[in-house]
């Protein structure tokens, strides 16, 4: 009887040891990370390649082992390389596609103190556009790993499912504006708060232009504006206009509003912040190889009236704006041409709400 007993604690031991070390059965994740992919959205005519980076956002955790096996539909996203970080990296040990399985597996080595936290860029994936359709970025499975006292322990991942969309894309190309010898023109490069470079739901928000300048002033409604490359991941605009009816050419502000924004006057070149001075100290010239082209990038048109008591844009971001956009967040719709929209990323979530917030503190938009 005796050795009974010692048999079943030994089986006990055993059995208590493998349950606690057996990867998956009661393990408890001991932190938690944020994976997503940059740009999220965009879209692609068929035959267009896209570079694509894959971020975690860990906080103040630190990362020791990455390794995640994303699913993509390569019949119509074709996948031509995959590269691990490392800068971030020292081990890589899986960098590939294969069978519409994106793997990558990297471990950093470095102290506890040197590890890889916050925002982490983990790697490179280059696709190519084979076939129209939507493709969605799923995530298969995961281990994400930190240093403990003793060990490793997992972090549990929320993956933020990017989406591409393949299609016949009209490409924009700008126009140059033919000067009439006489009027100037007016050209600028300026943002929209919250947009970002792959926000492709962002390439059709049209600008009113109004000028001012010596009691003179003009208003140019829905002047195009195209992309023009990125700025610390800011997606940045272009546009220009043949100021038709409007003579003078110098101390001109200019006041630009957006199709969800509030309107914003512009006084100086690089300007950065509110301006608030009376006129404005802009120029612009009849040729349109010598007009200056304005730098308006540093003060972002700010996104957040949506709707009035008409259901029109009434200059103010209030209580019906907050209301209309909370209730279409909670949505959660995809697709173009959502007035919620407000980054232009081609669906709805909370990052609209809050952009709204910001554009709130401003409340009205400036009007002389």
């Amino acid at each position: 009887m005796q050795v009974s007993r010692v048999w079943l604690m030994i089986n006990l031991v055993w059995g208590l040891g493998w349950i606690l070390t057996f990867p998956g059965q009661i393990e408890a994740y001991l932190g938690k990370v944020e994976g997503y992919m940059s740009p999220s959205t965009e879209v692609l005519n068929v035959g267009e390649k896209l570079s694509t980076k894959v971020m975690l956002n860990t906080g103040s955790s630190k990362l020791s082992v990455v390794y995640l096996n994303l699913q993509i539909d390569t019949s119509r996203l074709k996948v031509t390389s995959v590269i691990v970080n490392r800068n971030v990296f020292s081990g890589v040990y899986m960098e590939k596609e294969s069978g519409g399985v994106v793997s990558i597996y990297g471990t950093s080595s470095k102290p506890t103190g040197e590890l890889p936290s916050g925002v982490v860029e983990v790697g490179t994936i280059e696709m190519e556009a084979l076939e129209k359709g939507n493709v969605m970025v799923g995530l298969k499975n995961y281990e994400i790993t930190g240093p403990s006292n003793s060990n490793d322990y997992s972090y549990q991942l929320a993956w933020q499912v990017p989406t591409y969309v393949v299609d016949s894309r009209v490409m924009v190309t700008p126009t140059e504006v033919v000067g009439n010898g006489t009027n100037g023109i007016l050209k600028f490069r300026m943002a929209y708060s919250g947009v970002m470079e792959g926000s492709s739901c962002s390439n059709d928000w049209p600008v009113n232009v109004t000028v001012m300048s010596g009691g003179q002033s003009k208003i140019y409604d829905k002047v195009s504006v195209v992309e023009d490359g990125g700025e610390n991941g800011k997606k940045i605009f272009k546009g220009e206009v043949l100021l038709d009816g409007f003579t003078p050419k110098q101390e001109i502000a200019v006041f630009l509003k957006g199709p969800k924004h509030i309107q914003v006057k512009y006084g100086r070149n690089g300007q950065s912040d509110f301006y608030n001075e009376p006129g404005g100290s802009l120029s612009v010239e009849s040729n349109s190889a010598t007009t200056p082209i304005y730098d308006l990038t540093g003060y972002p048109l700010m996104a957040g009236d949506v709707v009035g008591r008409s259901s029109q844009q009434d200059g103010v971001v209030d209580g019906l704006d907050f209301s209309y956009v909370k209730t279409e967040v909670n949505k959660r719709t995809e697709g173009n041409g959502l007035l919620a929209d407000m980054n232009g990323n081609c669906k709805l979530e909370s990052q609209d709400l809050t952009l709204l917030m910001l554009a709130m503190k401003d409340k009205q938009e400036q009007l002389y």
